[in-house]
């Protein structure tokens, strides 16, 4: 309990840093552009495209949002949660996996996904 109240007050720390100095989450190097930090209109235009959502298997009655309160509100029971415990086991089974992350990455955890423990016996 102690680990995740520090974790927690560390996180605050970081995350109001990042907002008074208006830096990008996932590449602390950069600077916010807009109100999302990212110019996402290129990516909105192309995934409501018709042809594009018919490829994609999505309604014709559905819309590509940057951000999505419903989606954030569904995914939030997930945020904090150590889910390493059931890595080794995805691999362990066949799995195909690709982890992605940069070291400026502020959101994503990149120093736990070098951890050796983890990935070595499966490269």
């Amino acid at each position: 309990m102690q680990e995740q109240f520090l974790f927690f007050i560390l996180s605050s720390v970081c995350l109001l840093h990042l907002l008074i100095c208006k830096l990008q989450y996932y590449d602390i190097r950069k600077k916010c552009l807009g109100d999302l930090c990212y110019n996402f209109s290129n990516v909105e235009t192309l995934l409501n495209l018709q042809k594009v959502k018919s490829a994609l298997g999505v309604g014709s009655d559905l819309d590509y949002v940057s951000c999505s309160a419903t989606v954030y509100n569904a995914m939030i029971q997930d945020w904090m949660k150590n889910l390493e415990v059931g890595i080794p086991a995805l691999l362990e089974d066949g799995i195909k996996v690709l982890v992605y992350a940069g070291e400026y990455d502020l959101i994503c955890n990149w120093l736990g996904e070098h951890n050796p423990f983890i990935w070595n016996k499966f490269v």
